[in-house]
């Protein structure tokens, strides 16, 4: 993301590009020579079918590990790292709902106007028609805490998500959200 952003120039797009920077290590992908990405594109990790899981930032490689652990239950989900909020890949967001009667997204913020919502705010205008659940953080303080207790706390830790994904695959609600404090 740093080489694009830095290779990034006023072309087609315009404007700056902004990186949220995680309190967390980026861990499981290999090291590689830097390449620019294609703006506003995201990519699928593993393919899978009936849920699919669309996360966004270091959550990607928790769902991707998540992801293997399931294989080994029998439970095949396709995963995708969305890589981009804005412009968000409407093309790989449609393809997904599509090809899965499920959707969940994953995110380490708020839920509340995230990542999750922009997802929504595609499959509503898109008259697409798969179910969507949202992970992430429900609009309330967060206490200070170490960032893994954050996450177990929120179920998006990998035992938590693991959780929230079984569920959701056997067509039950994950943890409940509280939306409003």
């Amino acid at each position: 993301m740093m080489h694009t952003a830095l290779a990034y120039t006023d072309g087609e797009q315009g404007g700056p590009i902004a990186l949220r920077y995680p309190r967390d290590n980026v861990i499981g992908r290999e090291a590689h020579e830097p390449e620019i990405l294609p703006i506003g594109r995201g990519e699928i990790l593993c393919e899978g079918e009936g849920t699919a899981v669309l996360a966004i930032g270091v959550m990607a490689t928790t769902a991707l590990q998540v992801a293997e652990t399931l294989r080994g239950e029998g439970l095949e989900l396709t995963v995708a790292n969305a890589r981009f909020v804005k412009p968000i890949d409407r093309a790989l967001i449609l393809d997904l709902a599509r090809r899965h009667e499920r959707l969940v997204t994953v995110e380490d913020h708020s839920v509340l106007g995230g990542f999750g919502s922009a997802v929504a705010e595609v499959l509503a205008t898109s008259g697409e028609g798969c179910r969507l659940t949202i992970l992430g953080v429900p609009d309330e303080f967060v206490e200070h805490a170490d960032r893994s207790e954050q996450l177990a706390l929120y179920g998006l830790d990998a035992a938590g998500l693991a959780d929230s994904l079984r569920a959701v695959h056997e067509g039950r609600a994950p943890r409940e959200l509280k939306l409003v404090g």
